[in-house]
C-alpha cells in the first residue's frame, strides 16, 4: 500500500498478460480503509472481456461500471 493525501489522482496500470483463460480477473483497488474502497477489474468469462467497476460505501457495494470490451478490428487496404 502507499499513502496518498486526499485530492484527486491519477494511475497508469499495465498488465503483464493478457487475459486468455476463462474466469481470468486482473485488476486494482484503491482502498480509504477497510469499509471503503473503490474496485476496477477486467474480466474475463465464458464469452466476453469486461471492464467492471463498483465503489464499496461503509462495505456496501455499488456497481459504478459493466461494460463489455470490444477486441480492435484492423483493417488493412488491398
Amino acid at each position: 500500500m502507499q499513502a496518498v493525501s486526499n485530492t484527486d489522482f491519477e494511475i497508469e496500470v499495465k498488465f503483464q498478460s493478457a487475459l486468455t483463460a476463462q474466469y481470468q480477473v486482473q485488476g486494482v483497488i484503491i482502498q480509504q480503509d477497510a469499509n471503503n474502497y473503490l474496485r476496477f477489474d477486467f474480466v474475463k468469462d465464458a464469452t466476453r472481456t469486461r471492464a467492471f467497476t463498483a465503489s464499496f460505501t461503509n462495505g456496501t457495494p455499488t456497481v459504478r461500471s459493466d461494460v463489455t470490451i470490444t477486441p480492435a478490428i484492423l483493417f488493412t487496404s488491398g
